[in-house]
């Protein structure tokens, strides 16, 4: 802020410009997600100030979770507002609220993230419970959570050899299902098949009957 200092005297009147700068405390900080899976999903946070930093300026840093590991603190480069660091996360078997907090000067802010457990495989549905040889059945598998950034494997397959099942169906990353297709060929004689997902060590089978 701009302010103005006037003096007179008799009819002299001099005048002065003078910039009034906001205090220096820590204004906010901000995190990269608010949902993560603990393990797998990075973090980072920014850490901003009220005005440009002096020299030897650190901001103290904490959390409330065994399963995230902050750190103790973060400088702010002189001439500057922020600064950004990375967190590191271990697995969590439910999900849980974390708090992080930053401390400068007496002033406390704070910012929450969810840590949630690694998705699971919770489901495995077919289109239709039978279909005649020559015609595609689709399938559907689906996640407890939705699938980490970059997307995720299941692995499927079948046991007939009149049914061609894709080795992997991709879940992507934000999704919690993903569809995919069977081909059949021709049969002469009806039978049961059985198709298998398997994902992070759950597995799920489905059958349907092969018509001639």
């Amino acid at each position: 802020t701009y302010t103005t200092i006037t003096a007179a005297f008799g009819a002299v009147t001099k005048t002065a410009s003078l910039i009034v700068m906001p205090p220096f405390a820590l204004n906010a900080i901000r995190l990269t997600r608010s949902i993560i899976i603990a393990g797998e999903t990075p973090l980072g946070a920014t850490v901003y100030m009220t005005a440009l930093a002096p020299p030897s300026v650190s901001v103290s840093l904490s959390d409330d979770s065994p399963n995230l590991t902050t750190p103790s603190s973060v400088a702010i480069p002189p001439g500057s507002q922020i600064a950004s660091f990375p967190f590191s996360s271990t697995p969590i078997a439910s999900s849980t609220l974390v708090t992080v907090s930053a401390v400068y000067s007496g002033v406390t802010k704070t910012a929450a993230v969810t840590l949630e457990p690694p998705p699971v495989l919770t489901n495995l549905a077919l289109g239709v419970a039978s279909v005649r040889g020559g015609n595609p059945i689709s399938g559907t598998g689906s996640l407890s959570l939705p699938a980490p950034t970059g997307g995720d494997s299941v692995t499927t397959s079948d046991d007939s050899a009149n049914v061609t099942t894709p080795a992997t169906v991709t879940v992507s990353g934000g999704s919690t299902s993903r569809v995919f297709t069977m081909t059949t060929t021709a049969v002469a004689s009806s039978s049961t098949v059985t198709v298998t997902a398997i994902y992070r060590g759950v597995t799920k089978t489905k059958t349907f009957t092969l018509l001639p």
